[in-house]
């Protein structure tokens, strides 16, 4: 019997491959605006194109991130003074 198995890209845990979920990157700035912004390049090389897979594990605590943060960004534009 042949069992397919993932690494995780972020924790490096092992896991079947049926549980994976893949994340691809997608830069919504130009080529022109990169090459004139050394940070931009720090972030591309940081976050490649290549789609990773990640476990669940790893996906629920990015959700809960992403979560986390537009909830302060929301509460941060409630309390800006008008």
């Amino acid at each position: 019997m042949l069992k397919m198995v993932c690494i995780c890209d972020r924790c490096k845990k092992q896991f079947e491959a049926k549980l994976a979920q893949r994340i691809s990157f997608e830069y919504t700035l130009t080529p022109e605006k990169t090459i004139q912004s050394k940070i931009v390049e720090y972030v591309a090389q940081a976050f490649p194109k290549t789609p990773r897979d990640y476990c669940p594990e790893c996906v629920a605590e990015i959700k809960d991130f992403m979560k986390s943060k537009k909830e302060s960004e929301k509460e941060a534009a409630e309390n800006e003074p008008e």
